[in-house]
């Protein structure tokens, strides 16, 4: 196969005729099995397809990636998770991020919660929409029986290392969520002069609420 490709995550037909490959050369690499079709005039190298976050990112640039998709982007979880999870409003269509390769979970949220935590970050060349440390940490915490408690923990254990973490923004966030005496519990005993943040954690809190609220507007 063409080597100057052989590194992209994503073909598009056009891709392929354009490196001179023809309509009858692109169905041989398929019938071989160097490359899968995805989608309709998409196509992914054979040898990456347990690269799917990667895939995934190419394929949905404009998604919000959340929960252990987010996880593993931070380094909190080494192992790429076997669903990919993309945040959705709920008022978007169901078929959306529909994929017959690509094992997506999409969690459909409320408008008032859509935004908070919204981020963006490049990983591996990729630019993407991501939700933040804080509100990565929250969602886990919200659907722990979903991810399960081996992944749970290392989310938690990998936060609380994190020295990128932001505690203000985390209480913040719980507050707004509704879930901070969970997360006093689980963080208070770990995360030094966390009571003392919390109390001096109110102005950012207003702000973010009038950020979120110009977002539900």
């Amino acid at each position: 196969m063409n080597q100057r490709l052989f590194y992209h995550p994503l073909y598009t037909t056009q891709r392929l005729l354009d490196a001179g490959f023809t309509f009858r050369s692109i169905q041989d690499l398929i019938d071989q099995q160097k490359i899968v079709r995805i989608k309709r005039g998409l196509y992914v190298p054979a040898d990456r397809i347990h690269h799917q976050h990667e895939c995934a990112f190419s394929l949905f640039p404009e998604a919000l990636f959340c929960l252990m998709s987010a996880a593993f982007v931070y380094g909190y979880v080494y192992q790429q998770p076997k669903q990919i999870y993309i945040a959705a409003n709920k008022n978007e269509s169901r078929i959306k991020y529909r994929s017959d390769f690509l094992d997506i979970k999409t969690m459909y949220r409320d408008n008032k919660y859509f935004m908070l935590g919204h981020d963006q970050t490049v990983f591996n060349g990729h630019h993407i929409h991501i939700t933040d440390r804080e509100r990565t940490v929250l969602d886990c915490i919200r659907h722990r029986n979903m991810i399960g408690s081996h992944a749970y923990h290392k989310v938690i254990e990998g936060y609380i290392e994190d020295p990128k973490k932001d505690v203000i923004a985390l209480i913040c966030y719980a507050k707004k969520m509704r879930i901070f005496k969970k997360v006093k519990l689980i963080f208070e005993p770990w995360i030094e002069d966390f009571t003392l943040l919390t109390e001096k954690a109110e102005p950012m809190c207003a702000k973010i609420n009038a950020v979120v609220m110009d977002h539900e507007a």
